[in-house]
């Protein structure tokens, strides 16, 4: 028997197998319920349908492909949600053992796919299991008739790639996963363990995220019935090891897939048509920063991406043969080994087979293309009609006096840079990097590429790197298999991959720990991190997530060389203090500061040192900010590509982390290192803004522009400028350093004192001085340095020059938010009249009466203060208030004094009054 036969019938069996013990529900199945197996009792169960009847019905959802979708004609760069950053830019940052290094193309992939499904259907007819009848329960799954009116009621003209995946998810997943979730683990009821959910890409191009994977398994322990009692729900369907494995999947995998969404693509020229092309020329190469190595790596990955399953690598490649891939840590089986290189064809032939292989060709995806253009063009037509129609005045009904030529363009900005793209364009091999980019952090295995009526179906393999891509499918002309029938197998075959991977990883977490005195590993640490043995289970195969202050995994063990370049990257640092008014007067700091602003160091080279990120090719930057979208005015860099610069004539910048992001861009901290030839390196501690699209850029040059006003006019309590840069690869990012502001009202928590509250004031009243408003005030954009002194960041929605109305509303604005964030001051010991402190010009101030009508004077010197820095009350002498601030009892101290003779003779009033610091406390009611 051939390999390619031995893998097919192992994976027959395989799930003949695993079918066997998820049906085993139907044959003998506990009177209790699996969560609750003393409260509630078996959940009821539908009468099963006719075996005929419910296998054509099911047959109805296989054959199945969607309609062509049209495209509606829209506003340049209208897709809402987009991100703020270029997550290819980042990709040339990522860790070298994370990268995608090698693109195979699988032409079978989808008929695969097909067979998944129908070996379950086999499984499942050989051995009798009966299904419930379809519409059992509303709105789960539906006969056919039902399901085409829901598809047609919810399908319109398509924006943006929103729209897209809104309409992906209620014609696929929506009928498709209670099929795979009844197939796979409870075949008595049609209901669905297993969720789909979108959301817009955290990039800044058009693409929306799919996710697959299982739903939280607390819904299934929360719901009760009008009575109060428990309700039986679909964890109740399943048996106990099948439970199992969703509680460790869903705590291992909480993506099964990924899905990367497009806008409808157009014409054989768009990114998926050309994606194609270079796919089955094998053209792809991983995108590199130009800057030669100048650090060396960390040597460590933030986590472990877990197991491949070989059987489902097996499955979805047994059609490819010849050589291993390159790269490959071990040998793959023969039935994945890629083909021989390519024949040479141009970009219609390449189309064109393709689109047959699924069942169209490329002269229906012209004929639909040619409906596109033709429908596009009327819609573009109609709208330059009605803008005509409202520029001269006969555009409907308006007020009477309204002119629309009274708005010129620039009063509807709102905003610098809102009328630039806020997009960036998509390359094919910027697409894979961010889909590969998204598994990785998914730590899927099954990847999507879908722009409505064009889909690509990958399989990720870790261990060599690898991305295994199918045909190009144009889904509504798909034939043998359609595309109800692939689909469906994207999700059988993604439940399997997560089930068998989860096996693989629970052995190696029970494995026994490696013996302490390997060498790469530090000993010192080996009792620490045995304590953390079950944080490092679930973080082992879990990659961090997007979120910054997300939690991520952690490698066993610490790598003496990690802590050593951690170590090199901190040593010299030298963060920067700002005063209330002037920098820290530091001879040494100052000089550092101009040597980074100074011009002889022209370039900058750019490290990311975390998360996924450890850069082994720094990106080059050169001074100045660029708006990519018009000409650069800024001096050229040299017609030769310099790679290798000198340490006079470079700044090392690494970014460590993530502080934050806005409409300017993602604003990153880390350290700058200033090298030199004939003294010691030293690094500064700053705060770097990064802007992408052109929209990004015109606000960050119009945020500088604040600054600049800023400085002129002698401002301090807001960020120093120290360097603008541009990326010397065309269209790359801007780049501004600036010092490091510290943590955010928001992020800091607890209270400012009194003195920060006034500082903030006084910043803001020096900012409107300068003739600037700043905007955006908010919590988030209030800092304290590290010095603890208050600064006010963010200009890029300001306005120089702005109307004394803001001038008016910002004070009051900021004042609301510090009352928030401020902490109460607690009175003095002693009042005016006890003190002798004189209000006024020869007037003494009257007492407050404490609790029972008499004056307590004499108790007032020993009561402390309740904050320390408000020892010095205005008004008062400089040794009454150090003789109050020596008699004061620390902070949290549990001391309670008792009575005085002669202050009160122990009467519980007095004594309240100085347990509760000298205020005035009202006497208790008695009913």
């Amino acid at each position: 028997m051939s390999d390619l036969e031995e893998s097919r019938s192992s994976y027959s069996s395989r799930l003949s197998s695993y079918d066997d013990s998820d049906s085993a529900i139907s044959v003998a199945w506990s009177s209790h319920s699996v969560l609750v197996p003393h409260k509630r009792p078996r959940p009821p169960v539908p009468p099963p349908a006719s075996p005929g009847d419910i296998y054509d019905d099911l047959n109805t959802v296989f054959e199945w492909n969607p309609e062509n979708l049209m495209i509606a004609a829209k506003r340049k760069d209208n897709s809402p949600g987009r991100g703020n950053r270029d997550l290819s830019f980042y990709g040339m940052h990522l860790a070298p053992a994370l990268t995608l290094k090698r693109v195979v193309h699988v032409p079978q992939l989808h008929k695969q796919l097909a067979r998944v499904v129908d070996i379950r259907m086999d499984s499942l007819r050989e051995r009798g299991i009966t299904l419930p009848p379809a519409g059992y329960r509303r709105g789960i799954y539906v006969r056919e008739d039902t399901r085409g009116h829901l598809i047609e009621s919810d399908r319109r003209e398509m924006r943006n790639e929103i729209d897209v995946a809104q309409y992906l998810y209620r014609s696929i997943p929506r009928f498709s996963l209670p099929i795979a979730s009844a197939l796979t683990f409870h075949p008595e009821i049609w209901l669905s363990v297993l969720r789909w959910s979108d959301h817009p890409q955290e990039g800044c191009h058009a693409i929306v995220n799919g996710t697959f994977g299982v739903e939280p398994l607390r819904d299934g322990l929360t719901r009760r019935g009008p009575d109060g009692e428990p309700k039986a729900t679909v964890w109740d369907y399943i048996d106990e090891e099948n439970f199992k494995h969703l509680r460790e999947i869903d705590r291992r995998y909480r993506t099964l897939a990924t899905w990367q969404i497009l806008k409808v693509s157009i014409g054989v020229d768009d990114v998926m048509p050309r994606l194609m092309t270079m796919v089955y020329n094998g053209a792809f190469q991983w995108k590199r920063c130009r800057g030669d190595p100048c650090m060396k790596p960390l040597n460590q990955n933030q986590f472990r991406s877990g197991h491949d399953s070989a059987d489902t690598l097996m499955f979805a490649t047994d059609s490819l043969t010849d050589a291993t891939p390159s790269g490959a840590t071990t040998p793959l089986p023969p039935s994945v080994r890629p083909p021989s290189p390519p024949v040479a064809k141009s970009h219609s032939q390449i189309l064109d087979e393709a689109f047959v292989r699924g069942g169209s060709s490329l002269e229906k995806f012209q004929s639909l293309d040619e409906i596109h253009q033709e429908f596009i063009a009327e819609q573009e037509e109609a709208s330059r009609k009605r803008r005509e129609a409202r520029a001269n005045g006969t555009g409907g009904w308006k007020p009477p006096g309204y002119s629309y030529s009274a708005w010129p363009d620039s009063a509807t900005q709102r905003f610098p840079g809102e009328s630039e793209a806020g997009s960036l364009d998509l390359a094919p091999d910027t697409l894979l990097m961010e889909a590969w980019i998204q598994s990785i952090r998914d730590n899927s295995t099954l990847v999507i590429l879908h722009s409505g009526n064009l889909e690509f179906i990958c399989v990720r393999h870790r261990e060599s790197q690898t991305l295994y891509v199918s045909d190009i499918l144009h889904l509504p002309c798909m034939e043998d298999p359609k595309y109800g029938k692939t689909a469906l197998g994207v999700y059988l075959l993604a439940i399997d991959d997560a089930i068998r991977r989860n096996q693989l990883d629970s052995a190696v977490d029970d494995a026994p720990e490696p013996p302490a005195g390997v060498d790469d590993i530090d000993e010192s640490d080996a009792q620490t991190d045995a304590s953390d043995e079950s944080a490092k289970k679930k973080s082992r195969t879990t990659p961090p997530p997007t979120n910054r202050r997300g939690r991520s995994g952690r490698k066993r063990g610490k790598r003496k060389a990690v802590a050593k370049e951690k170590t090199e990257l901190t040593e010299n640092v030298i963060p920067i203090m700002l005063c209330p008014l002037v920098l820290k007067a530091d001879s040494f700091l100052k000089e550092m500061m101009e040597e980074i602003a100074s011009s002889a160091r022209s370039v900058l080279l750019m490290h990311f040192k975390y998360d996924l990120y450890d850069t082994v090719n720094p990106g080059i930057f050169f001074r100045g900010i660029r708006l990519n979208s018009a000409v650069d005015t800024s001096s050229p860099p040299p017609t030769t590509p310099v790679t290798r610069f000198s340490k006079d004539d470079r700044i090392l910048l690494v970014l460590t982390s993530e502080l934050g992001e806005g409409a300017v861009g993602v604003v990153h901290g880390g350290v700058v290192r200033v090298e030199s030839s004939h003294r010691k390196t030293t690094e500064l501690k700053i705060a770097a803004k990064l802007a992408f699209t052109p929209r990004q850029q015109k606000a960050l040059i119009h945020e500088m522009e604040v600054y600049k006003r800023l400085s002129s006019k002698g401002v301090e309590g807001v960020p120093k400028i120290l360097g603008e840069w541009h990326d010397a690869d065309e269209g790359g990012p801007s780049c501004v350093i600036m010092s490091h502001a510290g943590l955010s009202l928001r992020d800091r928590g607890g209270k400012i004192t009194p003195e920060q509250r006034d500082g903030f004031m006084a910043i803001l009243k020096s900012i409107h001085a300068a003739g600037v408003s700043h905007e955006d005030l908010r919590s988030a954009n209030l800092m304290i340095d590290d010095a603890g002194n208050p600064v006010i960041i963010d200009f890029e929605r300001s306005w120089i020059d702005g109307d004394e109305v803001q001038y008016k509303k910002e004070p009051v604005l900021l004042r609301r938010i510090l009352d928030a964030k401020t902490m109460k001051r607690a009175p003095h010991a002693g009042t005016p009249a006890d003190t002798g402190v004189t209000v006024g010009k020869g007037k003494k101030a009257e007492s407050a009466r404490p609790v029972g009508g008499k004056r307590k004077s004499e108790d007032r010197d020993d009561v402390p203060s309740a904050q320390a820095d408000d020892s010095k009350t205005p008004g008062t002498s400089k040794a009454t208030a150090e003789k109050r601030v020596g008699n004061a009892e620390p902070s949290g101290s549990n001391v309670v004094h008792g009575p005085r003779p002669g202050a009160g003779d122990g009467d519980g009033a007095s004594l309240r009054e100085r347990r509760a610091g000298g205020m005035t406390l009202r006497p208790l009611k008695r009913k």
